[in-house]
């Protein structure tokens, strides 16, 4: 029987090791493994840092390590984090006056609670190991009082201004430097093109709020067009919308398919849908690419009825290969590049263009449930 207990404990740790590659794989293409590992790493140099004097303070002197991770180390990690100031996109220099909001407190918990569920197994002896994060009352109550306080903590973002910063988002003259600038600083064709997908990036996700991650999965096969019916103009007006296809943002990983529109707009230098039609033609009119085959593949069983076509991999935005899509450091390179030559000075890169979706539909009416369905 203990060589039986050993070999079971020993598949048991062998099918946690798979759970935890198959978690890292689901997070390698977007910013939040990266987030979360960041939070973890915040909160080990943090723990290991102060809880001397913590423990000091109270006369303990055993030697309590960060992990595991308990809600009673977080709720101290969190107290720090609800009174520390704001630092500089890119720097350790804090900006006075600023205070963090409820979506980085929670994103704090999210991070956290993920490393615990991932460990439990190590700690099944523990019952502090099975419990989860928000179901003790001292955690659940950090949450709770900061969302209170949270009308506060936008008062406090006039230091943003003092700082220099009037708005951390596009404004509709960013949007049309950027874009006159990608239409006019190229010169080879290699830039051109690179230039126009660029540009059609830009505002591919302005029109739609996309989050970076979710504009670098589009793929060809995403776009379709339909009509959308105008009953404030006429009963039978319509309005052509170029449709897009979403099932792997990161509000939805249970590959529901959401559909998302664009319509052309009035200023030329802002219109999502001729920024693409731009790139395509230097895609095939610029590098010369030839016209993918559109015969099916019925020999492929995992495309079913309709066969395979191998421009269905073809991803939108893509970097070197087009069955692949950009990555995360190519998209936030050339997005950087891009504030820098206009003069842009917001926080955010990739997901820059969200924010200004965001704000643009809440200047126009849109309920926050509205606006909190766009993007993906």
């Amino acid at each position: 029987m203990p060589a039986d207990s050993a070999a079971f404990e020993r598949l048991e740790m062998e099918s946690h090791s798979l759970h935890l590659e198959l978690s890292t794989c689901l997070h390698a293409d977007t910013t939040t493994g990266a987030k979360y590992q960041a939070i973890y790493n915040n909160y080990i140099k943090w723990w290991a840092a102060n809880a001397p004097d913590l423990l000091a303070k109270h006369e303990i002197e055993a030697v309590i390590p960060a992990l595991l991770i308990t809600a009673m180390k977080v709720s101290f990690f969190l107290q720090h984090e609800i009174t520390r100031e704001k630092r500089k996109h890119g720097s350790n220099e804090t900006i006075a006056g600023s205070s963090l909001g409820m979506s980085h407190i929670s994103g704090v918990i999210n991070a956290l609670e993920k490393n615990c569920k991932n460990f439990e197994h190590m700690y099944k002896q523990d019952p502090e190991a099975q419990k989860k994060l928000r179901d003790d009352a001292r955690i659940s109550e950090i949450e709770r009082s900061v969302r209170h306080n949270e009308p506060r903590c936008n008062e406090t973002a006039n230091a943003l201004k003092a700082g220099g910063t009037s708005s951390d988002a596009y404004t509709p003259q960013d949007l049309q430097k950027c874009s006159l600038w990608c239409l006019s600083t190229s010169r080879t064709a290699d830039q051109v093109f690179l230039h126009l997908r660029d540009r059609a990036m830009l505002l591919v996700s302005a029109g739609t709020a996309f989050r970076g991650d979710s504009t670098r999965n589009l793929e060809w096969s995403d776009l379709f067009i339909t009509q959308a019916p105008m009953p404030d103009i006429s009963p039978d007006s319509q309005l052509q919308v170029l449709g897009i296809l979403s099932d792997n943002a990161k509000h939805n990983q249970q590959g529901r398919v959401d559909e998302h529109g664009l319509i052309r707009h009035r200023l030329v230098k802002l219109c999502p849908v001729g920024a693409l039609a731009w790139y395509f033609w230097a895609y095939f009119h610029v590098l010369s690419k030839p016209m993918p085959d559109f015969t099916p593949d019925f020999n492929d069983k995992e495309f079913g009825e309709f066969g395979r076509r191998d421009w269905y991999s073809y991803h939108l935005f893509y970097g070197k290969d087009i069955s692949k899509g950009m990555t995360y450091e190519n998209h936030h390179q050339r997005m950087k590049h891009m504030h820098l030559e206009n003069d842009i000075s917001i926080s955010k890169v990739t997901h820059a263009s969200r924010h200004y979706g965001a704000q643009n539909t809440r200047s126009y009416g849109a309920s926050i449930a509205s606006t909190k369905a766009m993007g993906g």
